[in-house]
């Protein structure tokens, strides 16, 4: 059986909420494939319980996700370090599918980081990752996070286009 996980990205309060929601909704969609969770993002520097990665645990743990369900990767602080980080976590336990879990722009820089990873070699490029959207498409996202998620799709691809993620994994020790 390969090993599943479900990608949830810490982020703003609002989108935390959902992403937990849909998350726990995934696992259990998944529950007979036994997967994982997967937190990625924000340093910890505060109570665990009051970080964002904190947050999205407790409102999973609520939704009756297993405790020992969870990994987690806590030094990334945007969609580039979640993957680049992550893809260290990916390796170590071996994942070979992930959902990740996300509001529809988000998603876009998702898929070309992803993409950018696997053609870097920094995860197997068999690994399948699918991606769950928080709503049912862009147009029931709010506006400012319709302008914010174009913009900074444009702006990762713009920065991200000839520099590579690898650059960012070798600068991260896995503890």
């Amino acid at each position: 059986m390969e090993l599943e996980a479900i990608f949830v990205p810490t982020g703003e309060p609002k989108a935390q909420v959902e992403r937990a929601r849909f998350g726990a909704d995934c696992y259990h969609a998944r529950a007979e494939h036994v997967p994982k969770v997967l937190i990625s993002g924000e340093p910890v520097k505060t109570y665990f319980p009051d970080s964002k990665p904190g947050i999205i645990y407790r409102r999973m743990r609520k939704k009756d996700v297993p405790r020992d369900a969870f990994l987690f990767e806590y030094a990334s602080r945007n969609t580039a370090e979640n993957v680049a980080y992550s893809s260290n976590v990916i390796n170590r336990y071996g994942i070979r599918s992930l959902h990740v879990v996300s509001n529809p722009s988000h998603l876009w820089r998702f898929e070309f980081f992803f993409n950018k990873a696997k053609e870097e070699g920094l995860i197997d490029a068999d690994v399948k990752v699918n991606y769950t959207p928080t709503r049912r498409n862009i147009l029931f996202e709010d506006v400012d996070d319709v302008v914010y998620g174009v913009t900074a799709y444009i702006k990762d691809i713009v920065k991200w286009r000839n520099r590579p993620l690898s650059s960012l994994r070798n600068s991260f020790k896995l503890v």
